[in-house]
């Protein structure tokens, strides 16, 4: 059995994420990822879509591949 290559990534970083705490709920095709920070909703820049994409893929090879 053979596994699409970009569902392996999304099924790896989303494990990844669910491991370090992370909430992952899916609407239609949009995945949102949430966690409680001292109970207060917190917003990042889109720059720290870089640093959490490497954080969840565990491997900086995956991240760059895609």
């Amino acid at each position: 059995m053979e596994i699409d290559p970009i569902l392996y990534k999304k099924m790896f970083f989303i494990y990844n994420s669910l491991n370090k705490g992370w909430t992952v709920s899916k609407t239609g095709e949009i995945i949102t990822l949430s966690k409680k920070h001292q109970n207060k909703r917190k917003y990042f820049k889109k720059k720290y879509l870089h640093t959490f994409l490497q954080k969840h893929f565990g491997n900086e090879k995956l991240v760059k591949e895609t």
